[in-house]
C-alpha cells in the first residue's frame, strides 16, 4: 500500500497538463510555431548524435566495428537522458506552458481552471488542462507533444523489444487499454482519440528516424552517426490532434450535458469577439491572455478527489478485464515508470539498420 502511495504522489507532482480545450479562446490567432519547434528538436538531436560519438569513441578505436544496433541502443538511451528524464511529459511540453523554450518565445493560451469546458465536469480534468499551440497549421493542446515525442518513443521500444511480442499495429490498442484506464478515463474523465492518435504518429516518426526510409541518420564511411536531414515534425502532426475535430468521449456520461453547454458557451464568446470585437480590442484581448504566467493562479483542487481517480487506476490496472485482455503485458513496465524504468534490460528482438552515407 504504501508503494501505491508514494505513486500517486508523484504521479500528482509530475502531473500538470493532461487533458486539451480547444474551444475556450479559440477565436485567439496563434503564430504557426512549426519553424520554432522544429528548430529546438532538430538542434536536440545535433546534441544528441554529438554525445553519442563522443561516448562510444571512448570505448571503441574503431567505429566500423560497432554495430548499428548498439548505436540505436546508445541512442535511445541518450536520447531519454536528455529529452525524457520526466516520465510522464516531454520537456518541451513543460517549456512551452512557459511560453519559452531555449530562450525562444512560443505563443500559447493557458487556460484557467475555471474557464475550461471541465470545469464543471471533474476534478481532475478542471484542473490538468494543457496550453494551446498552432503548429504546422493545427491547433492543439501541447500535451501532444508528449505523446509525440515521449511516450511513442516507449511503444517503438517496445515494438522492438524482445519481452514482448508487440507490432508497431498493436500501438493503437494498447493506447485504447491507456485511454481506457488511468491515463484517460479512470483519471481525467476524458478518452482522447487524439492522444492516440498522436501516439501513432509518435511511432512512425521513430520507425523512420532510426530504422526507416527517410534516412534522416546515416553512418558516414567510417562508422559514425551523422544527421543526414532535418527532420519536419509536421510530417507527423495530423488534423487530429485538434479535439475539435477528433472529439473526445466522457467516460462519465452523465455530466456530457454540462461539458456540451460549455463549449457552446465558449464557441458563442469566440464568434462574439470575432464579430464585435475592433481589431484593437482584439489585438488587446490576445495580448492579455498571452502574457499569462504558467501556475500564476494556484490551481485548487481537491487533493482526496484526485487521490480517488488515481486509486480507481490502480485498481483498474489489476481488473481481470484488463488482464485478461493482456494489456498488462505492457503496461506495467512501460507505463509505470516509477515501479519499473522500461530501459532496464531492453534488447531487440532484431537487428538494427541503419543506413550508409552515400559518397559522390
Amino acid at each position: 500500500m504504501k508503494i501505491y502511495i508514494i505513486w500517486i504522489v508523484l504521479f500528482i507532482s509530475h502531473l500538470y497538463a493532461t487533458e486539451t480545450d480547444n474551444y475556450t479562446y479559440s477565436d485567439i490567432d496563434l503564430e504557426d510555431s512549426k519553424e520554432k519547434i522544429n528548430s529546438i528538436f532538430n538542434d536536440d538531436l545535433d546534441d544528441i548524435v554529438f554525445d553519442l560519438n563522443v561516448k562510444l569513441g571512448g570505448r571503441f578505436k574503431d567505429f566500423t566495428s560497432i554495430s548499428d544496433t548498439q548505436i540505436e541502443l546508445s541512442l535511445s538511451g541518450i536520447y531519454l537522458e536528455k529529452l525524457g528524464k520526466d516520465p510522464f511529459f516531454h520537456p518541451y511540453e513543460e517549456c512551452i506552458n512557459h511560453g519559452v523554450c531555449r530562450g525562444v518565445k512560443i505563443e500559447r493560451i493557458l487556460i484557467r481552471p475555471n474557464e475550461s469546458i471541465f470545469s464543471k465536469y471533474n476534478p481532475v480534468a478542471t484542473t490538468f488542462v494543457a496550453s494551446t499551440i498552432n503548429m504546422c497549421g493545427v491547433r492543439f493542446g501541447v500535451d501532444k507533444i508528449s505523446h509525440l515525442l515521449m511516450d511513442a518513443f516507449a511503444f517503438y521500444n517496445a515494438t522492438k523489444d524482445k519481452r514482448f511480442n508487440i507490432s508497431k499495429e498493436d500501438v493503437l490498442k494498447y493506447s485504447d487499454a491507456l485511454e481506457s484506464g488511468g491515463y484517460g478515463t479512470k483519471f481525467t474523465g476524458v478518452y482522447s482519440y487524439s492522444d492516440i492518435e498522436a501516439n501513432r504518429k509518435g511511432v512512425d516518426l521513430f520507425y523512420d528516424l532510426f530504422s526507416g526510409q527517410k534516412n534522416y541518420l546515416v553512418r558516414d564511411k567510417k562508422g559514425r552517426l551523422k544527421i543526414n536531414k532535418k527532420v519536419d515534425l509536421c510530417d507527423y502532426v495530423d488534423k487530429k490532434f485538434d479535439e475539435r475535430i477528433e472529439k473526445s468521449k466522457l467516460g462519465d456520461t452523465s455530466k456530457s450535458p454540462a461539458v456540451k453547454a460549455a463549449i457552446d458557451l465558449a464557441t458563442q464568446d469566440a464568434e462574439y469577439r470575432t464579430k464585435f470585437f475592433s481589431q484593437k480590442q482584439k489585438d488587446e484581448f490576445k495580448k492579455s491572455i498571452l502574457k499569462r504566467k504558467y501556475n500564476e493562479d494556484l490551481r485548487k483542487f481537491n487533493p482526496l478527489k484526485v487521490i480517488e481517480f488515481a486509486g480507481m487506476y490502480l485498481s483498474d490496472y489489476s481488473n481481470s478485464n484488463i488482464k485478461r485482455k493482456g494489456y498488462h503485458i505492457m503496461l506495467a513496465p512501460l507505463f509505470n515508470p516509477i515501479l519499473n524504468n522500461p530501459f532496464v534490460g531492453l534488447e531487440y528482438r532484431n537487428p538494427s539498420n541503419i543506413q550508409r552515407e552515400i559518397e559522390d
